[in-house]
């Protein structure tokens, strides 16, 4: 599982350029032992701390605890190249949400009750979301007459897949903004009544 993950991340560029190939190329042309390597870079992709030098330097962390005990096991070289010709294959062109399934049927089921951990596909995620969120903000900005410029805001739209349906279902018609340097969540409040303090200051200044 550690390794389908990993060739699904190297391809999405989750990972430094190639690095999994090119530690199952190293294996198999003898100029290291999958072992070490392949634990080595499991084992920093459970870091928090990100590695000083070498190799894993740029390998970033991953948290959701599948890397959380990596278990390295000698690979015969047969095994190696089944490895090397899987991770040749175009992993970007899989669907994310089949690893919900994976994930969820490698829990047994008291430890799928335990961390709550149940997978919803997107199709019953848009279900929920498009009656009460998408159509809802079609029906108002249809009456809102020459409305072409629309705004997003709030901790609902730190949820990734809402910003993909919503750019999905509007960017055609409209110009969507979301939060770039600040996060949309209710921190930044605080931010916001910082400029509202500024600007109101100015004006009582100008007036």
């Amino acid at each position: 599982m550690q390794s389908v993950f990993t060739m699904f991340a190297e391809d999405y560029q989750l990972l430094p350029k190639d690095i999994f190939t090119k530690i199952l190329l190293d294996s198999h042309q003898a100029r290291g032992n999958p072992y070490d390597l392949i634990g080595g870079l499991f084992r920093q992709m459970n870091s928090k701390e990100p590695a000083r030098g070498g190799r894993f330097k740029e390998v970033p962390y991953f948290n959701g605890g599948l890397f959380a005990a990596p278990e390295p096991i000698e690979l015969t070289d047969v095994e190696v190249k089944m490895l090397l010709n899987a991770s040749s294959k175009l992993w970007n062109k899989v669907n994310p949400a089949i690893f919900g399934t994976i994930f969820q049927s490698s829990m047994g089921e008291k430890a799928r009750h335990a961390f709550g951990a149940h997978f919803t596909t997107e199709l019953d995620i848009l279900k929920i979301v498009h009656p009460t969120i998408i159509q809802p903000w079609r029906e108002k900005i249809a009456k809102a007459k020459g409305c072409k410029k629309i705004a997003f805001s709030g901790g609902v739209f730190q949820n990734g897949l809402l910003v993909d349906l919503t750019i999905e279902h509007l960017s055609k018609n409209y110009d969507l903004f979301f939060h770039k340097e600040l996060s949309p969540n209710d921190e930044n409040i605080s931010f916001g009544q910082l400029i509202y303090h500024e600007i109101t200051n100015k004006r009582g200044e100008n007036d």
